[in-house]
């Protein structure tokens, strides 16, 4: 034992810097992170009253298991520079490090689900999207459940089998390509849902925008660990798997919240100058072959007013669940935002329309 803490106590003092800080700053920073899920969940207990109770479910779950992770880390801390205070070999051991592969994923994997249904459904309930996802994903939880399970009894780092490499390794991989599956995926759906009317496609852009922002983080903070993880670094990337299952989860909440955000902000799907122009993108607009033309008799008292959207709830209100929710079902977007009558247009006396 005398020996483990000797080489331990050599191995810590020749770079406390690297060896210590990174475990001191993941305590601020989880605790930071930590506040910003307790923000984020708490407004999203407030929308939830038509959320699907399998979403509900997914995000209840890994907001529970990160509040775990949250407990787990405190305690380690403690542990560390409380109770053991001037002992070297529990730096360099796996007693409480190995379990964060098992906790991060308790977090990550539904997550990862979460955003895996999304890309599904957006691209007709793709078969090919499913099956790679539901092999990455049990790839990535074995590897995490195999590291924590072989390692979390060893006694010095150093000491870690080649298969508890092997399952390490797994874990982070399959994440990664799990992350890139979601996040191209999501992005083709919502590309191929352009209608090539400029309200919808402005709101599709959007989303594209949020997919982004809320994937690329977290597939970053995955690639570090796989990239940090060795006997000097030991410390460095178990700072970034204490913070990776709070990435995910803040990019998933920041999409729900975001999603009652652009409901709520009508302007983001109409505006006066789009709705009374009616415009499409130029790109479109010499494909459709349809031609309006129209006789006008002057003497008549005939006159329309677009309606002005800011204050006239009712067509918002009509089109609230529209644009955001046929999105992820995987529908597509109504190509016309507001339909209207040719009746509501002209007069059946004084007007024709041929199209």
């Amino acid at each position: 034992m005398s020996s483990i803490e000797e080489i331990s106590k050599a191995a810590i003092t020749a770079d406390l810097a690297r060896n210590l800080t990174p475990l001191i700053i993941s305590l601020g920073v989880d605790a930071l992170m930590m506040g910003v899920i307790g923000n984020q969940f708490l407004r999203y207990l407030l929308i939830t009253e038509h959320e699907s109770v399998h979403i509900k479910l997914v995000i209840y779950f890994a907001t529970a298991a990160a509040v775990a992770t949250t407990c787990f880390t405190w305690a380690m801390e403690v542990n560390m520079f409380a109770y053991n205070y001037g002992q070297y070999a529990q730096f360099t051991s796996q007693h409480w490090s190995a379990w964060y592969g098992l906790l991060c994923s308790l977090t990550k994997i539904p997550v990862q689900a979460f955003y895996g249904e999304r890309a599904w459904r957006i691209n007709n309930r793709s078969v090919i999207i499913s099956a790679t996802l539901l092999f990455t994903l049990s790839l990535s939880a074995i590897g995490s459940i195999g590291y924590t399970a072989l390692d979390h009894r060893l006694d010095f780092s150093a000491d870690i089998s080649y298969a508890g490499t092997v399952f390490f390794y797994l874990w982070p991989t399959a994440c990664i390509v799990s992350d890139l599956i979601n996040t191209g995926g999501i992005l083709w759906g919502l590309y191929k849902s352009r209608t090539g009317w400029i309200v919808t496609d402005k709101l599709i852009y959007k989303l594209m925008r949020i997919a982004v922002e809320a994937q690329i983080p977290p597939t970053i903070f995955a690639s570090i660990v796989l990239m940090a993880w060795s006997r000097e670094m030991a410390s460095i990337s178990t700072l970034f798997m204490i913070m990776l299952p709070k990435v995910y989860l803040t990019g998933a909440l920041s999409v729900l919240n975001s999603r009652d955000t652009i409901r709520q902000n009508n302007s983001t799907y109409y505006s006066n100058s789009d709705f009374n122009s009616g415009q499409k993108s130029s790109r479109r607009q010499a494909d459709t072959g349809v031609t309006v033309s129209t006789d006008t008799y002057v003497e008549s008292h005939f006159s329309y007013e677009a309606p002005k959207m800011g204050l006239n709830r009712i067509l918002a209100k009509d089109h609230r669940h529209d644009s955001v929710d046929d999105l992820e079902a995987g529908m597509s977007l109504s190509a016309i935002p507001v339909q209207m009558s040719k009746e509501e247009l002209i007069d059946d006396d004084k007007g024709r329309v041929h199209i």
